[in-house]
């Protein structure tokens, strides 16, 4: 099995959308690691349409599972979401 990740970095929203002091990110990369070790190959920073085509993909693999993460925050429309200094972790440099 091999993942390909655009971020250069794997663990998607749970390593670029969760702050430390809720999930530190050495509990991922554990994880991640433990993926490895069982033979999983990660591949970061490529990004499926532009670094690789699908056709591609069809070409490597018997089967693809596309799974596109978490590109977009949900806003909630509540009393002083607009306030200043308020803004979606998605916004903030990883």
């Amino acid at each position: 099995m091999t993942v390909y990740e655009k971020a250069h970095e794997s663990g998607g929203l749970l390593m670029y959308g969760i702050p430390n002091m809720k999930l530190d990110k050495e509990v991922v990369r554990r994880r991640i690691s433990l993926m490895k070790e069982a033979g999983i190959v990660f591949k970061t920073g490529v990004e499926i349409g532009v670094d690789m085509s699908r056709e591609t993909l069809e070409e490597m693999f018997d089967a693809i599972i596309l799974c596109t993460g978490s590109q977009n925050a949900r806003d909630l429309p509540l009393e002083g979401r607009m306030g200043l200094g308020i803004r979606f972790a998605m916004d903030l440099p990883h």
